[in-house]
């Protein structure tokens, strides 16, 4: 642990006068009793202030501010530094900064009194930011919520019921199948191929089509596809003739071409080569993730990897529809009910998807509701646009303030106001040697401990008395 300090990597903005950079190390002690606290798994960029004693889990960051420090002043710094911080992480499922780097981050450090005046300051400034930005996330989970219920509409038939009053000579959906069954049966070569078309028309779906209007009905997914395949299990390199997607390239209905690998095996290619307009199923994938799907619109040749389904669907089936019913709550819990569950993967195979129960009804019928959904999504995409928009100049107006404030420009840094009113104050060089002298006293007074292990007896003993001390100041 070393009790120096240095100029950090950081040169963005010059040190106030009389302010010091020095490591955090150099002023904490890096332990699981936190008041200053610094990132979670999922939202590496977050500090926080913890305000009671409390374990956080191993992927936290815990500061303990010796005297002298204000901790509210070290959670603006990491807040400002958020992008620096962002660099320092390592990992490959989420970033995080390790124990050791951790006390590398370096801090801008500013005389006590000035640590408070601005801790106080940012506090009210910043207080005031967040009501724009509150504002603002819960624009973003009324559009998430909007497109849900716009989803729900469309599978219920309540999206379209004007349309049928207009168009009451549509065919209805059992109609539809039956003249599919038929049409499917009579294309059989074979006495097999025959028998298990007939097995799947036989099968009895368990949703209730009542709940539905009178021309729909919930109809199995195998009853109006093809088949459904599984893609390529070869592995993929990061440069090649065509790209195989996988199930990271689906987003949100759609195939996101970024981050793609590739292949230039002929056989492959031509194996699991993709028609546009095709459906894919995420078929493993974390629980949460699972069944996750995407259509493909013909951007680009592509091929698809082993872990997504290829849906190859009949021609009474829009597909741009069925990923519409795949995207909804609906479907979410169908995958949530028939997953199968592993180690930290879940599984839906081929056989449990083909009885997904589609809310289906006529080709017109489905075109319409795709026609009327795209609507809506261009219009909350817009909304989303402008929303992102004024969340990034709402960030960037926190990232300013915090700027000006550690640049020394937001309150009278302590050297002006000692000069002013004629006194003398601690500049921050001497608040660092006070601290390294109180750590050096601390170091020397604790007693010398052998590096043989405890005896069971005395490791019980040290371990109950940890727990009262936590239980008292907790109480």
């Amino acid at each position: 642990m070393s009790l120096g300090y240095h100029v950090p990597p950081w040169p963005t903005i010059p040190p106030v006068p009389f302010n010091l950079w020095v490591d955090v190390d150099y002023f904490t002690t890096h332990r699981r009793d936190p008041r200053c606290r610094l990132t979670e798994p999922q939202d590496f960029d977050f500090a926080g202030l913890h305000p009671r004693c409390a374990c956080p889990c191993q992927q936290a960051k815990s500061f303990v501010c010796a005297p002298g420090i204000v901790a509210e002043y070290i959670y603006f710094w990491l807040r400002f530094k958020r992008d620096d911080l962002q660099e320092m992480g390592s990992g490959t499922t989420f970033l995080e900064i390790s124990g050791s780097r951790a006390k590398e981050i370096p801090i801008l450090l500013a005389p006590i009194a000035e640590q408070k005046r601005l801790a106080v300051l940012l506090r009210d400034l910043l207080e005031n930011a967040k009501i724009p930005l509150t504002r603002l996330h819960k624009s973003k989970l009324i559009l998430k919520n909007f497109r849900q219920a716009v989803l729900a509409a469309a599978c219920s038939g309540k999206l379209t019921e004007d349309w049928r009053r207009d168009n009451p000579n549509c065919m209805s959906a059992y109609e539809v199948l039956a003249s599919l069954r038929s049409r499917r049966e009579a294309q059989t070569v074979s006495v097999a191929e025959r028998s298990r078309i007939r097995e799947i028309y036989q099968h009895k779906e368990e949703n209730n089509s009542s709940d539905l209007p009178d021309t729909w009905r919930y109809i199995c997914l195998n009853k109006l596809c093809q088949g459904f395949s599984y893609g390529t299990s070869a592995k993929s390199q990061r440069v090649g003739k065509v790209p195989v997607l996988r199930m990271g390239n689906i987003q949100n209905g759609e195939i996101d071409w970024s981050d793609l690998v590739y292949t230039s095996d002929c056989e492959e290619i031509q194996k699991y080569s993709l028609q546009p307009n095709t459906v894919l199923f995420n078929r493993t994938n974390s629980p949460e993730l699972v069944g996750k799907s995407a259509i493909y619109r013909g951007e680009g040749p592509a091929i698809f990897a082993g872990y997504l389904i290829r849906i190859t669907h009949l021609s009474e089936l829009d597909p741009r529809y069925l990923n519409l019913c795949l995207n909804s709550i609906y479907a979410r819990e169908f995958c949530l009910r028939v997953k199968t569950d592993g180690v930290s993967q879940s599984n839906i195979n081929a056989q449990k998807l083909g009885v997904f129960e589609v809310p289906y009804c006529s080709l017109k019928e489905q075109e319409e509701i795709v026609r009327r959904v795209e609507a809506l999504f261009k219009m909350a995409d817009a909304i989303e646009k402008r929303v992102a928009a004024a969340s990034a100049r709402a960030e960037h107006l926190t990232q300013a303030v915090l700027a000006k404030a550690f640049r020394g420009e937001l309150v009278p840094t302590e050297a002006e106001l000692a000069s002013r009113e004629g006194r003398d104050y601690e500049a921050a060089s001497v608040l660092l040697e006070r601290i390294k002298a109180g750590r050096e006293s601390r170091s020397s007074a604790k007693p010398h401990q052998a590096k043989a292990g405890h005896p069971r007896g005395r490791r019980r003993s040290k371990v109950g008395h940890r727990s009262s001390e936590i239980a008292q100041r907790l109480g």
